[in-house]
């Protein structure tokens, strides 16, 4: 992008979650159809809906009124990629960690799928608000999927024409029919990453899972099981199946909370014996995984 000029990035942030390109759900569908007491309708569209993912009626059904009684708690539904995280404090923090979005469905007020739609713009404005730029490349970022317009007229039409009946990016493609070929229109998406960022995705393996050689601070403050963490940080290591993301923010908190030690500002206070303190460095020293973790996430940008 350097050597061509380029100047502007258009992300693709917010186009899954508002234009339904992740797998189709008929739950907002049917909690919208029980919310205006539409129950032909509903039965008609959990018959064909319960066709189509060859799945038995009543536990689609069961799913979408559970929406509005209660939600499942965070540890026993997000939580299961990360059982680093303690459950006594998943239990004590189920609000931040649903990113303080309401757990449960509102039956009267505005429709499901509203409510839905508000709660994922909420995700989107958190996730752009971390979104950190290469310093290297000077640019401007643009979301096309985030355009106000775009939104309204996505959060005004009724859902089955967003999702349809078990096809991804439904209101999209039938926008592009005739303009794109069919056979581009209708291929399955793959996962596409270009050579130069998968050079620097090698390169920086090394130092993307660092070694903690101090005592891990986020465990003595009884927010991580510390053999956990480490055992996921071997996973990333030997390239198995781990929640990458996750880790490495749970690695950036932890660089945090070192970063803080080092400065006298955090203390774990976990025993009052000195010899049960983490071992820190001095307070004008900066430990050396603060300093390579920092500046590998302030050099690093996402790949969209």
């Amino acid at each position: 992008m350097k050597s061509q000029g380029h100047r502007v990035t258009l992300s693709g942030i917010g186009g899954g979650e508002f234009t339904g390109g992740f797998i189709p759900d008929p739950t907002v569908e049917l909690q919208n159809l029980l919310a205006r007491a539409r129950f032909f309708r509903l039965v008609h569209q959990l018959n064909a809906w319960s066709a189509k993912m060859r799945k038995p009626r009543r536990p689609i059904l069961a799913q979408a009124i559970r929406g509005f009684f209660s939600a499942a708690p965070v540890e026993d539904g997000d939580m299961r990629s990360v059982p680093w995280l303690r459950s006594a404090f998943v239990r004590r923090n189920q609000a931040p960690l649903r990113c303080y979005i309401p757990s449960r469905v509102r039956f009267f007020g505005p429709l499901p799928s509203f409510q839905d739609n508000l709660a994922r713009l909420e995700i989107m404005r958190r996730l752009v608000a971390g979104y950190c730029l290469t310093p290297e490349l000077l640019r401007e970022v643009r979301f096309p999927f985030l355009d106000r317009d775009l939104l309204e007229f996505l959060f005004a039409i009724p859902r089955e024409q967003v999702v349809g009946l078990g096809r991804r990016r439904f209101v999209m493609r039938n926008a592009l029919v005739g303009v794109i070929p069919d056979e581009v229109l209708n291929r399955r998406p793959k996962e596409f990453i270009p050579p130069e960022a998968a050079k620097d995705l090698r390169a920086n393996e090394e130092s993307r899972w660092p070694d903690l050689d101090q005592p891990i601070l986020s465990s003595s403050i009884g927010m991580v099981d510390e053999a956990q963490l480490l055992a996921a940080l071997e996973k990333g290591r030997r390239h198995e199946e781990v929640n990458t993301a996750r880790l490495e923010r749970s690695l950036l908190l932890e660089s945090w909370l070192r970063h803080l030690a080092a400065h006298g500002v955090f203390s774990s206070g976990k025993s009052p014996q000195r010899s049960a303190r983490p071992r820190l460095q001095e307070p004008s020293q900066e430990p050396a995984f603060v300093s390579a973790h920092h500046q590998q996430t302030t050099t690093s940008a996402p790949v969209h």
